[in-house]
């Protein structure tokens, strides 16, 4: 009698929920130092006439806000004024921008019964907007904006579990920013990635971190799922020529 052990995997979600940013995360900053800011440049006055700048103060923003550090009053300014450029782009049929690894991600996550919520620094409405200019928003449940709280703060973290009503524990938070995963870590949440695209951290020197660093958006996937190996299990191959006769 011939046997052989047959491993199998069963796969379980360990979190329900996944809250993701997007500049930087799903939407590269590119998008923005190139796309979005040659729109800005080719329709200076009638961005100015929306937002009541002057067309000096417009073009001031897009030649130096994307080069201010994120969070800080000159970055956020410029976002405020690109997002209003960004819905007029939408409005023109140009399309948000995704890193080639976050449709396939988004998916995945949607047919596995994983919610998807977004964070960003710009309104809902805009972040909406992108989605379903990207065709990805059948995969994301709600979009969240700095109205329930910024980001570099654990209660506005809290905030959107409690809204989603899904415990903490159970949360995922993706970003590329340290300060909004060190605040996620700091609101319980049960993973925290860091998100480093341009490979700028060695992951051996961030080990006293209490999130994860990881260079591509699909690497959420190995956390949210966890694997078990089901225990070997006999198998006989033998063939019986009187019974099968």
């Amino acid at each position: 009698m011939k046997t052989h052990n047959q491993n199998q995997e069963k796969v379980e979600k360990k979190y329900n929920a996944v809250v993701i940013d997007m500049v930087g995360t799903i939407v590269p900053m590119e998008y923005y130092s190139k796309t979005i800011d040659q729109f800005i440049k080719s329709n200076v006055g009638a961005i100015a006439e929306k937002t009541g700048k002057t067309t000096g103060e417009i073009s001031d923003m897009a030649n130096n806000g994307i080069k201010a550090e994120k969070g800080s009053d000159l970055f956020n300014n410029y976002l405020k004024m690109s997002e209003v450029a960004t819905g007029m782009s939408y409005d023109a049929n140009i399309p948000l921008e995704l890193y080639s690894d976050v449709k396939g991600t988004l998916q995945e996550l949607k047919e596995s019964g994983v919610r998807v919520v977004t964070y960003a620094s710009g309104s809902k409405n805009i972040s909406k907007k992108g989605a379903q200019s990207a065709s990805i928003d059948n995969y994301i449940e709600e979009y969240y904006s700095t109205e329930v709280g910024k980001k570099n703060l654990p209660q506005s973290f809290k905030n959107i579990a409690d809204n989603i009503e899904v415990p903490v524990e159970k949360c995922l938070y993706i970003a590329d920013s340290e300060a909004e995963t060190e605040a996620a870590t700091l609101a319980g949440f049960g993973e925290v990635i860091f998100l480093d695209r341009k490979g700028k951290y060695d992951k051996k020197q961030v080990t006293d971190k209490l999130y994860r660093v990881e260079n591509e958006f699909s690497s959420c996937l190995n956390y949210v799922f966890a694997t078990e190996i089901v225990p070997e299990v006999e198998v006989s191959t033998s063939y019986n020529a009187e019974t099968n006769a």
